[in-house]
């Protein structure tokens, strides 16, 4: 062991793949070290990606945790959860902190039609049954949308987007940035104040 870095003996049945010729833990071997271990909020966002690029399933996951390790539990709740609908770490942390604080869940990407069947998008988050929409505005999702275009113009038309989905589906539209899900109390205050509260 040198400074910074500890040196373990891999427990029987540990899952590698060659890298550049260099022996290294599957992908399914890192998410079940890390779910067995890490809260939820820290490795949703990893266990949702990993799926979403097909990297993995749920199958993979679980068998890659020992027999009587410790952390299983935890860790099939992880796999339990884990959703490839999520499109953004933001998407995922969000998710965490309503799982962790016992809030209902809502569908994910789901589209959204006007009136003449028309797509107008697809919203992160929608309960359905509270007549709620949710979308998490990240840094990325504007990113990419600002491409030679001024901010205001892109603000304007994801304004102009979310007036629509309301128009259509009659549903409130709520919306958080990342320091909100990071701190968890700005997330959960903005859903309560749209009446998502928790079930216990």
């Amino acid at each position: 062991m040198s400074s910074g870095i500890r040196t373990l003996r891999a427990g029987r049945g540990f899952q590698t793949v060659l890298d550049d010729g260099v022996p290294v833990a599957s992908v399914a071997q890192t998410l079940a070290d890390l779910g067995r271990c890490r809260p939820l909020r820290d490795v949703l966002a990893g266990f949702d990606a990993m799926m979403r690029a097909g990297r993995v399933t749920k199958e993979d996951i679980a068998a890659a945790a020992p027999e009587r390790s410790r952390g299983r539990p935890r860790l099939y709740r992880t796999i339990e959860v884990t959703d490839p609908n999520a499109e953004s770490p933001g998407e995922s942390l969000s998710r965490a902190v309503m799982i962790e604080h016992h809030l209902p869940m809502p569908t994910l990407q789901e589209p959204v039609r006007d009136q003449h069947g028309g797509l107008l998008g697809r919203v992160d988050f929608i309960w359905p049954e509270h007549g709620v929409i949710g979308e998490f505005d990240g840094r990325v999702k504007y990113g990419r949308e600002l491409t030679g275009r001024p901010v205001d113009e892109v603000l304007l038309t994801e304004r102009r987007r979310e007036l629509d989905i309301e128009s259509a589906t009659g549903m409130r539209v709520v919306r958080w940035l990342w320091d909100d899900a990071w701190r968890e109390q700005g997330l959960l205050e903005i859903l309560a104040g749209a009446g998502i509260r928790p079930l216990r």
